[in-house]
């Protein structure tokens, strides 16, 4: 969703702002209301890097009525540019100075807490008791291990959650840690909050408050992270099949069906706030001047409240209204987004028309600008004519985009305004995280809407800490190998997790006391120990013993090339401890 040209097609974009306009920006019309752009010869023989990338979004209702221009608004000139903002970005490397020794689980608790893992316990033990007369007797412990069971099983991408203890594929790490019947017991009475102790009252304020202290605490998560002057707006969906009165849908997304969420973040894809749509009554907590925003302004208007005067945000044609650029711009706001034709009226004809714009070819472009050089409002026709709407940066300086021609049967080279360049760049946030999330998404199939919100949120939060650890890696001066991915942070979290307190609960299994054998009577090569999780490594009791395998193993403490005999009992690994080398207490202290 990050090329202008192909997402406009579809969805134009426009950005003029009208000081006490009294302007229709509420109202929300079909694809086919909005764009009545005659079909351009150049469109059906040409394409661009990008045409599989449309806009999603298709707002519904409303009709808009005869618009009043209040503020006069002027083209455009050489002479008469619109002159781009100033942003200041502060690069602050203490706080990653500052968890250079954090582990991958102390940046996903950073989120998810053992707070939260406790109130879950006790809620899913109250559930039971009311559905079934005796409680479960889940502690927080075993529902860490649920959950870390949950994140490893998406990393596998079995298709069915049952295979993992089946006898032909079973996972011993997930079989061995909790059984298959306990698991889908505790899934099936999973809470995090106690439905007696929440009145009638509060349900019917809150739709989400059998999830809100969940959604309460990964959002303060997500408030705590550095906020960057550029930030971009769009829509998260939830995947949900089942029956809910909060389901939604939106065309042309991956996944077009579930929980609507609305979210902020950064062009890396760190989310910085969300907010789940639950009805009309979602956003009435918003109090603003301006009665004319509709739903999509009201949703940048409350997600914007954290961030600093002078940022900049980007939006799409669902967002953006010109009452919406100006209420931003009175509080310190930059917007830029795409505008649908309806919402720009008679400012829209003061630009060149789109039979205009094709006769002059690819890469022209057209601006308009307000008497007081607040918004600007630019044409841009690729292969089809583009309207945006900014108050932050306008065509100049103009650069260039590579675009295939058929014509021509090469890639040619054409003019590309500034707004549109910046909206490429920074537009791409939400669409990054909707990207790492899909990886290893924890999967599974059930009619509970609060599971499957449950289940995102976990997903959420990994990505947000994995997207937090590769930047401060990056930082430091890490190298690149030196830096974990996604899939090996989502399973260190997940083996902290299944290993959580396993040195009080459990006992580790005994090494054989000597080289197991083949059928022949030859001593087999003795399989090497996967390393611990860093949680693993220093948490727990660790004790030395011999091993009294006939021949020594090598040392497993990175950079030790020896081989011992001495092995931690808890970590199960050979480690090297004589007067000269003590790999051991080097191994669980790093």
């Amino acid at each position: 969703m990050v090329v202008i040209c192909c997402c406009l097609g579809s969805s134009p974009v426009a950005e003029a702002v009208l000081a006490k306009l009294d302007e229709g920006s509420d109202c929300n019309l079909s694809d086919d209301e909005v764009e009545d752009v005659e079909p351009q010869p150049i469109s059906t023989d040409e394409r661009t890097d990008d045409e599989s990338e449309v806009e999603s979004d298709t707002p519904t209702s409303a009709a808009v009525g005869k618009q009043k221009s209040v503020t006069p608004w002027n083209k455009v000139t050489k002479k008469s540019q619109f002159e781009m903002r100033e942003t200041s970005e502060n690069v602050d490397n203490s706080a990653a100075e500052q968890r250079e020794n954090w582990t991958a689980r102390q940046y996903f608790e950073s989120y998810i807490g053992h707070d939260v893992y406790k109130k879950m316990a006790e809620c899913t033990n109250r559930r039971a008791v009311e559905t079934v007369g005796r409680s479960l007797n889940t502690t927080t412990v075993e529902i860490k291990r649920f959950w870390g069971i949950s994140m490893l099983a998406s990393c596998l991408g079995y298709p069915r959650i049952r295979m993992f203890w089946a006898s032909v594929t079973r996972v011993p790490r997930i079989a061995d840690t909790m059984s298959r019947n306990r698991y889908f017991k505790l899934r099936s009475n999973i809470k995090v909050v106690n439905d007696v102790d929440v009145s009638e009252e509060d349900r019917k304020a809150d739709r989400l408050w059998k999830v809100r202290p969940l959604l309460n605490a990964v959002r303060e998560g997500c408030l705590q992270q550095k906020r960057e002057t550029k930030v971009s707006i769009d829509e998260q969906m939830i995947p949900f099949s089942g029956t809910s009165q909060l389901k939604q849908y939106v065309p042309n997304k991956p996944n077009p069906v579930g929980l609507k969420n609305f979210v902020l973040a950064n062009p890396n894809g760190l989310v910085l706030d969300f907010r789940i749509y639950a009805g009309k009554e979602t956003f009435s907590d918003i109090s603003t001047d301006n009665d004319k925003l509709g739903l999509g302004g009201k949703v940048v208007v409350c997600l914007t409240q954290s961030m600093p005067k002078g940022s900049v945000v980007f939006c799409d044609r669902y967002f953006t209204t010109v009452a919406l650029v100006d209420d931003l711009l009175k509080r310190g706001i930059y917007c830029t987004g795409t505008i649908m034709k309806n919402r720009i009226q008679s400012v829209g004809k003061k630009l060149k028309g789109d039979k205009e714009l094709t006769k002059d070819g690819r890469g022209t472009s057209d601006a308009v600008k307000d008497r007081n050089n607040k918004i600007c409002l630019v044409k841009w026709f690729d292969n089809k004519p583009i309207t945006l709407m900014s108050s932050f940066v306008g065509i100049n300086p103009e650069g260039s985009c590579r675009r295939w021609s058929k014509k021509d049967s090469k890639y040619i080279e054409i003019k590309c305004p500034k707004i549109v360049q910046e909206y490429n760049k920074h537009m791409g946030g939400v669409d990054m995280s909707d990207r790492l999330i899909s990886y290893y998404r924890i999967k599974t199939r059930t009619k509970k809407w609060t599971v499957r919100t449950f289940c995102h949120m976990f997903d959420l939060a990994l990505v947000n800490s994995w997207i937090q650890y590769r930047d401060d890696r990056q930082q430091i001066g890490c190298r690149p190998k030196e830096i974990m991915q996604l899939l090996a942070f989502k399973l260190d979290v997940a083996e902290s997790l299944i290993s959580e307190c396993e040195s009080e609960d459990s006992e580790s299994e005994p090494e054989p006391e000597s080289e197991p054998e083949d059928e022949a009577g030859h001593a087999r090569k003795r399989k090497s120990t996967p390393l611990p999780s860093v949680h693993k490594r220093v948490k727990g009791t660790h004790l030395p013993e011999m091993d009294l395998a006939t021949y020594s193993s090598r040392c497993r403490n990175p950079g030790c090339s020896q081989r011992s005999k001495i092995r931690c009992t808890f970590c199960n690994v050979p480690l090297c401890l004589t007067a000269t080398r003590n790999c051991f207490k080097d191994f669980h202290n790093t």
